[in-house]
């Protein structure tokens, strides 16, 4: 998305500066954790907006025509109203103004849970480790796959005079697997995450 910057003076020597996308205005479907994951029998819906500065800003008033390219995933009705079918990532689509926006999301049962798996690894200096996050039933069953992330304690805070234990900070929502390489010895704790749940892994890297 290309972004350019309009300049207004102030005063004598001070300049704001306001951010503007090139499609600022533009129709779009609005991010919610509604969708991230539905669960399967409940509804939700994603709110219809406009871009500004590259955000999504809900507006009333827009009308869509709605469908869904997974129809074996979820329902969606005239209105919009989305209804979880089956465990699985799924695509809605509104044409708004002769735009076409879309959204993703995943769909899951009620007492779902992740788990990671491995939960506990030992791996030497340059070697590398996958890590994958999955989802269970309530009765511990596995599940197709959904969408995850793999954040280090690092993630959003990284510190440049320290090197971090694995090559990388995060994997954001992926379908796996997450591959970390070792680059230095010492224990870190892996955070999975499925929608608002999250899941822990251990894991220590030893001298090569």
């Amino acid at each position: 998305m290309r972004l350019s910057k309009l300049c207004l003076p102030l005063l004598v020597t001070l300049v704001a500066c306001k951010s503007f996308s090139a499609d600022d205005g533009h129709p779009c479907l609005q991010f919610t954790h509604e969708i991230r994951p539905l669960l399967i029998g409940e509804s939700a819906r994603i709110p219809l907006g406009r871009i500004s500065v590259s955000d999504c800003i809900a507006e009333e008033g827009l009308e869509a025509t709605w469908s869904t390219s997974t129809p074996a995933i979820v329902d969606i009705d005239t209105s919009g109203l989305i209804i979880g079918k089956a465990v699985g990532p799924f695509e809605i689509a509104a044409d708004v103004e002769d735009t076409n926006v879309t959204q993703e999301g995943f769909a899951l049962p009620p007492g779902w849970q992740p788990r990671i798996s491995p939960q506990q690894a030992v791996i030497r200096v340059g070697e590398k480790i996958s890590f994958h996050v999955t989802a269970v039933d309530a009765k511990g069953r596995p599940l197709p796959a959904v969408p995850f992330s793999i954040y280090t304690p690092e993630f959003g805070q990284p510190d440049r005079d320290v090197v971090p234990i694995v090559d990388k900070y995060s994997h954001q929502n992926i379908m796996g697997p997450a591959t970390f390489r070792a680059e230095r010895v010492g224990r870190t704790k892996l955070r999975g995450v499925i929608g608002d749940e999250e899941v822990f892994a251990n894991l220590q890297v030893v001298h090569a």
